[in-house]
């Protein structure tokens, strides 16, 4: 025997808002896959964003992380983002540009006048010098 229901526009939304609610919750509850920490050239690439050709020259010359498994080149998530963390540099505010700047300009005038003083005593130093020996 079938069983026909019949529901209007705004009760069938409930429902399937109902129904979709209910799903969604449950996949957030869902945990996610974790990924291996170690990986291969793919994992450097997707890491890092640096072409292959850069990685397999960061790791000849030591300056990106890696082990050898083998001929194989493994890398480790955990290691790559901390390299990358520690090879960004922070974008400086303008205030901390000109604070920069003033400092290296101040100090250039201190070492400036450093040398300009100490250029005039000992030519006044050589001039008397050369009038004694007159």
């Amino acid at each position: 025997m079938t069983t026909i229901i019949q529901i209007d526009r705004e009760e069938l939304r409930a429902e399937l808002r109902s129904c979709l609610m209910e799903t969604l919750s449950d996949i957030k509850k869902t945990p996610a896959p974790s990924l291996p920490d170690e990986g291969g050239i793919e994992v450097a690439e997707e890491i890092t964003g640096l072409k292959r050709s850069t990685i397999y020259k960061g790791t000849w010359n030591g300056s990106i992380p890696s082990k050898k498994f083998g001929k194989r080149l493994v890398f480790s998530r955990n290691e790559l983002t901390s390299w990358m963390e520690s090879q960004t540099i922070r974008k400086q505010s303008s205030f901390e540009l000109a604070t920069q700047h003033l400092q290296k300009v101040a100090i250039n005038r201190v070492d400036r006048n450093k040398t300009h003083s100490s250029n005039k005593s000992s030519a006044g130093q050589n001039i008397k010098i050369r009038g004694a020996s007159k």
